[in-house]
């Protein structure tokens, strides 16, 4: 009884999830792109001082995609190596799950940093976001409860949808720093170095 519980709150968190992640979507569907002639000149930035590894890994939809699993399994003599196969991917795709988190709370920091520096924010760019970030994160969490429970595969769709989302809060942190009060770059970027050997 107790272990029907416990899977029927694990279904209901992943619901939950889900429905955050429609939500978060929608807001960003909504959100309006700011368009700026400066923006590689602020990505290139960024990328100097930002190191995001989930983003820098080329198409994480190869460690979910299960076509390599199910030709291993098909073959009778070959399934102990499927099941290798799928333990491997299963701890691969929680230290990128996990790797996601991390970025996205760093994401989530700087932008909060630069504001705290001087970059200005509209309240709904503000609140835009945070949702965002709050949302990532708690999806990211049931995520990884997901691939534990049941493996890597069922999940293609769901991490592309949150590489897009990471892409897009990495996008408003570069829109975050566009805004720094000019010539004042320099002094951010070494303070928030600093910041982070402290953490």
């Amino acid at each position: 009884m107790e272990g029907h519980q416990a899977m029927i709150q694990l279904v209901l968190m992943l619901a939950i999830g889900l429905f955050l992640l429609a939500l978060c979507l929608a807001i960003f569907v909504r959100a309006v792109r700011e368009k700026s002639g400066n923006s590689s000149t602020f990505d290139s930035k960024l990328s100097n001082v930002l190191r995001l590894s989930s983003l820098e890994f080329g198409d994480p939809g190869l460690i979910f995609s299960d076509a390599d699993y199910r030709v291993l399994a098909s073959e009778p003599r070959l399934r102990s190596l499927a099941r290798e196969l799928w333990q491997d991917r299963r701890l691969i795709v929680l230290k990128w799950l996990r790797g996601c988190q991390r970025d996205v709370i760093t994401m989530w920091r700087f932008r909060r940093f630069l504001i705290s520096r001087g970059a200005s924010n509209t309240v709904s760019e503000e609140l835009s976001a945070t949702c965002r970030s709050l949302g990532l994160i708690f999806l990211l969490v049931v995520l990884r409860v997901s691939v534990w429970l049941w493996g890597p595969y069922a999940f293609t769709r769901i991490v592309v949808g949150i590489r897009n989302d990471a892409r897009q809060l990495r996008s408003a942190c570069t829109r975050t720093l566009e805004r720094l009060p000019q010539g004042k770059w320099p002094q951010v970027a070494a303070e928030w170095r600093s910041f982070q050997v402290a953490l």
